[in-house]
């Protein structure tokens, strides 16, 4: 797989120089590479995405504010990137960040002061403000959603003012204040207490407020609960919460027989404790610092530093010949603390109840929906298994892994946030570790594969020494005659021989460039042509056993970046496009079934071309039946007749990069789908994407002055806190099987370590 175009979003562009064009191990030379002229480019401005032609540019932005709108903003209204509110006083600002954030600041200089009030939305560049009737104050997402709202109705007539006291502040249409950054999160009436007794709510902007007044628990408009330290509005770091942040309009219960629950907007219960405390019970945020419940005996039964207490119960029952005696033991946590293992047939129990992680017994660590021994499909695993006895272990320093006495680890998370931190199992399905600032550090992506890496300098063996947990790889390029793919090159091999000296159960994606037979040809050719290729890669991979590799890939995989335009041909936009593009992609999967049904085949693609030419859609075709060439050199059906099944989906794999603006205190803009691309775990399932596959689009060209080439900072691909969030980009995508591409000969482990 070559990467010579950036798929950010939009119809694909070239980098100035190719810089990271070769992605295997050959000598073939960057002159040897037809390569087009820059030619279609995606610009990120205040208003979203959009296609210019000419050098390409993201343009850099701003952590300043450029325009000032004046003091307040009325319904229907917007602040933009770049823009501020600046009240009548000249004395505070309110500036849309380039980051998303939303913040006060003191003082109307762009040299800006410590922040008085955000709305913690970072790490969403693009996101902007708007002022709503029915939401009140909203920051959207560049994609549409909701990153977070005040969640007062302004009503129409109504104005977001920016008071010459420093506050931001919502009005109706009779100048009445409906709510205001001073209230949020706002002191509860009555005066905040230390307890919360069954029965009662918190809703957003209220809060508990231990007897020491050192630590407060507050409702948030976001629909997050929770636990900071001290006792005023400038909140610190959160020592605690619910993970229920993007649920605006949520509220807290506690109730006797359901212990304390969080309930969306519509009433959906999106977190609980999982416990039943009883009818007196009462919810208390106690010195320690620390959430509790208490039953009506004063008793703990719950704690947000311990989880649901385990009460074991002994049942005795005598019958005229036998005595049976039963042992219950209440549910698990959700999570396990430093120094604590899991060994086989323990598990988390999520606080709703819909999931479990699982310490099997063939030493395989998995994720279940349900909380029942009747066990449905595994949502993500640690493939360990076949290591009976191997167990998971959760160090003081932050380390989870798993351990077998024989093998010593055979899996780890790579995280080593430190002490205090924690491994928890969410509402969502999802496996995470949190440190001691209950930052998540890691995830196992709620039922999806982790995120691996693509083209990794050799040796092989480095990959899985590092810690990444997929491994892709291209095999071959494409060339200018049958087969139309170079079978000599040694990577391939090299990556399955790695996995295989590992010990270890680790996906293998086999990328392949494939050159096509040019647009206005005949989608026939374009089949067979993929077809031809696909049974030249089979044999090479079949071949693999003769050499002492004895597994194959996870997926085998078609990519269209060959002759005769870097792009196989089959970019078009003739009549027939489409029809061409899914031939050769269906010719592809019967070539590798010719020879090898085991195989499973896929394609590579951008999201304007998965969108442009119907490859979300694509199957295999009907009518196909296993063949091969006989002794007179004829292509005839196999013996057996055996068909390809019919109708299947064809995996699909997304291309799409991080990109650098130019700007090297801005960081790279994340990749995000296009229209018509599927997004999120639900979305992802019902469709044919298999993985995303990103690479770091590292290069600026300044639009107005070409010679001006400018790269990113090394450290915005690999450092501690731009390489872990990268990788939750893909999680977040929802996919299986996802990788990461370094910059040509870098090596980088999961967590932003430099080997």
């Amino acid at each position: 797989m070559s990467c010579s175009r950036n798929f950010s979003g939009g119809r694909n562009f070239f980098w100035h120089g190719a810089r990271k064009k070769t992605v295997i191990t050959t000598r073939r030379s960057l002159s040897a590479v037809t390569i087009k002229a820059l030619v279609a480019f995606v610009v990120v401005g205040t208003l979203g995405l959009s296609l210019i032609a000419g050098p390409f540019s993201l343009r850099p932005s701003t952590s300043g504010a450029t325009t000032t709108v004046g003091s307040s903003i009325s319904v229907g209204q917007t602040l933009q990137v770049g823009q501020r509110l600046l009240s009548a006083n000249n004395a505070y600002q309110l500036v849309m960040q380039s980051d998303g954030n939303l913040v006060l600041y003191p003082g109307n200089t762009t040299a800006l002061g410590t922040a008085l009030w955000r709305t913690h939305t970072f790490g969403n560049p693009g996101a902007y403000a708007s002022f709503d009737a029915s939401g009140g104050l909203l920051i959207i997402s560049p994609t549409g959603g909701i990153l977070w709202t005040s969640g007062v109705p302004a009503r129409n007539g109504g104005q977001l003012v920016l008071s010459n006291s420093g506050f931001l502040q919502e009005v109706n249409s009779s100048n009445t204040q409906v709510w205001t950054s001073s209230t949020a999160p706002s002191l509860s009436t009555p005066p905040p207490v230390a307890t919360l007794p069954a029965g009662q709510q918190m809703r957003a902007g209220q809060r508990l407020v231990s007897a020491n007044n050192a630590y407060q628990l507050v409702m948030q408009s976001d629909g997050n609960l929770v636990l900071y330290p001290g006792n005023t509005t400038a909140l610190g770091t959160a020592i605690w919460h619910t993970h229920t942040f993007g649920n605006p309009g949520a509220y807290a219960s506690f109730t006797a027989s359901s212990g304390l629950v969080i309930e969306n907007a519509a009433n959906t219960v999106i977190w609980r404790s999982n416990t039943s405390p009883g009818s007196g019970s009462e919810l208390a945020l106690v010195n320690t610092p620390a959430l509790i419940e208490l039953n009506s005996s004063n008793v703990k039964v719950w704690g947000s530093d311990t989880g649901p207490i385990s009460v074991t119960t002994t049942t005795t029952t005598t019958t005229t010949t036998t005595t049976t005696t039963t042992t219950t033991t209440a549910p698990l946590t959700w999570f396990l603390n430093g120094n604590q293992t899991m060994t086989a047939g323990q598990r988390l129990v999520s606080t709703n109840g819909q999931y479990q992680l699982l310490m099997q017994s063939d030493g395989n660590l998995v994720i279940y929906p349900g909380n029942t021994t009747a066990l449905g499909t595994a949502y993500w695993s640690t493939r360990t298994f076949n290591h009976p006895g191997a167990y998971a272990a959760f160090n003081g320093s932050g380390e989870f892994f798993i351990y077998s006495n024989t093998n010593g680890i055979l899996w780890r998370t790579n995280a080593a946030p430190g002490a205090g931190s924690k491994i928890e199992l969410t509402t969502s399905g999802s496996m995470i570790e949190v440190n001691s600032a209950n930052t998540t550090v890691w995830t196992s992506n709620s039922g999806a594969s982790s995120v691996g890496v693509y083209a990794y300098p050799d040796p092989q063996s480095n990959t899985i020494a590092d810690g990444w947990p997929i491994l892709g790889i291209t095999g071959g390029m494409g060339t200018t005659s049958n087969p139309w793919v170079d079978t000599s090159q040694s990577s391939d091999f090299n990556e399955g021989m790695a996995i295989q000296n590992s010990g270890r159960q680790v996906p293998w994606l086999s990328f392949w460039t494939v050159s096509g037979p040019g647009c206005g040809s005949d989608p026939l050719w374009a089949a067979i042509q993929g077809r031809i290729a696909g049974e030249a890669v089979a044999k090479k991979i079949d071949g693999y056993a003769n050499l002492g590799l004895n597994i194959k890939p996870t997926y085998v995989i078609f990519d269209p970046e060959g002759y005769p335009d870097n792009h196989s041909g089959l970019d078009c936009s003739d009549s027939q496009s489409s029809a061409r593009y899914q031939a050769m992609i269906e010719g592809w999967v019967a070539g590798l079934y010719d020879v090898d049904p085991s195989l499973k085949g896929g394609v590579y693609a951008a999201q304007y071309e998965v969108t442009s030419y119907g490859l979300l859609h694509v199957q295999t075709p009907a009518g196909i039946v296993r063949s091969g060439f006989n002794s007179q050199n004829q292509f005839v059906p196999l013996p057996g007749n055996q068909a390809l099944p019919a109708n299947v989906p064809i995996p699909l794999f997304l291309a799409v990069a991080f990109a650098y603006s130019g700007n090297p205190s801005s960081p790279l803009i994340n990749p995000s789908p296009i229209g018509g691309i599927p997004y999120g775990a639900a979305q992802i399932a019902a469709s044919n994407i298999k993985g995303v596959i990103a690479f770091y689009s590292t290069e600026w060209v300044n639009p107005n002055n070409p010679s001006d080439v400018r790269w990113a900072p090394a450290s915005m691909e690999c450092s501690p806190s731009t390489t872990p969030a990268a990788i939750q980009t893909l999680v977040n995508w929802g996919a299986a099987y996802n990788t990461l591409q370094f910059d040509w000969g870098r090596r980088c482990t999961p967590n932003g370590q430099v080997p």
